[in-house]
């Protein structure tokens, strides 16, 4: 799913404030989502700490909340607290 400048997007990294960006994609799978593809307004990547908590909004909507795999891509929370198994722990 594209999420453009049409969708007033902000990204949150860490527990930052939200700021502005011009775009991203949320991948879906049938285990897992991925946000990735962040490109802020200036036509930078936007770079995330690896293992730092992720958050986009449309508007005023959340529509991820991740955790970074890596600078540029979160997998969406509930798949990043899945136990070795590939069960899910309790949040």
């Amino acid at each position: 799913m594209h999420i453009g400048p049409e969708a007033d997007p902000k990204i949150r990294v860490e527990g930052g404030d939200p700021l502005p960006m011009a775009q991203a994609e949320i991948v879906r799978d049938v285990a897992r989502s991925y946000l990735q593809q962040v490109i802020d307004r200036q036509g930078n990547p936007v770079v995330f700490p690896p293992g730092g908590r992720v958050t986009l909004y449309a508007g005023d909507a959340e529509v991820f909340v991740g955790q970074a795999e890596s600078n540029h891509t979160a997998v969406d929370l509930l798949s990043a607290q899945a136990d070795i198994d590939g069960g899910y722990v309790d949040i």
